[in-house]
C-alpha cells in the first residue's frame, strides 16, 4: 500500500463518524421546580429518528419558550437551518453560523420559540439541516405544565366564596326560635 493511500482510506473511514457526532435534543426543567426559582437546573434530552418522547417547556417568562439544542464535536464551525411545527404552528430558522470556541470547551447552540399554552399533548416534528446537508427529522409531543397559582389566590379564592356564602345563604340562627 502506498503512503497516499493511507490518509485517503483514514479520512472516508472517519469522515462519516464524525458527520454524525452531533447531537440534537431540548432542555428540559428538573422537576421539581416551583414558579418564579433560581433553583431549576436543566437536563438535555437527546431526540432521535425513531423516539417520540413527550416533553413540556424549557422555561416559562411571559410565554412558554421550547429550547432545542445543537451540541457540536470539538473543533467544529458549523451553520444550521431549519423547521418547527408544534401542533398547527410553523416556525422557520434561517441558516446560522456557529464559531466555537477554542479546543476543550464545548460547543452548541441554543435555539427555539415562544409558544401560547397549549394544553393537550400535540404531536411535533423538528426538521434540521447542518452545513447544509439534507433535513434530518425528530418527532416528539409537547404539552405545557399549567401554571401553579400562588397560596394568596387560593386564599383570596376561599375568602370571596365564604363572603358569597354569607350573603346568600339564609340566617339559620334567625330561624331558629
Amino acid at each position: 500500500m502506498r503512503f497516499s493511500t493511507l490518509p485517503a482510506i483514514l479520512l472516508l473511514t472517519l469522515l462519516p463518524a464524525f458527520a454524525d457526532s452531533f447531537t440534537i435534543g431540548v432542555e428540559q426543567v428538573n422537576p421539581p421546580c416551583l414558579p418564579n426559582s433560581t433553583q431549576c437546573g436543566f437536563r438535555f434530552i437527546p431526540l432521535d429518528l425513531k423516539g417520540d418522547p413527550l416533553i413540556n417547556e424549557s422555561f416559562r417568562l411571559p410565554v412558554d419558550v421550547l429550547e432545542f439544542a445543537i451540541n457540536a464535536p470539538p473543533f467544529t464551525d458549523f451553520t444550521f437551518s431549519g423547521n418547527l411545527t408544534v401542533g398547527t404552528l410553523h416556525f422557520m430558522f434561517t441558516p446560522e453560523f456557529v464559531k466555537c470556541p477554542p479546543p476543550g470547551l464545548n460547543c452548541g447552540v441554543g435555539f427555539g420559540p415562544n409558544l401560547p399554552f397549549i394544553a393537550g399533548p400535540v404531536n411535533g416534528m423538528l426538521q434540521i439541516s447542518i452545513n447544509d446537508g439534507s433535513l434530518e427529522s425528530f418527532r416528539f409531543r409537547y404539552q405545557s405544565i399549567p401554571p401553579i397559582p400562588e397560596p394568596a389566590s387560593f386564599v383570596l379564592l376561599g375568602t370571596g366564596l365564604s363572603l358569597l356564602g354569607c350573603r346568600f345563604a339564609p340566617n339559620r340562627l334567625a330561624t331558629r326560635h
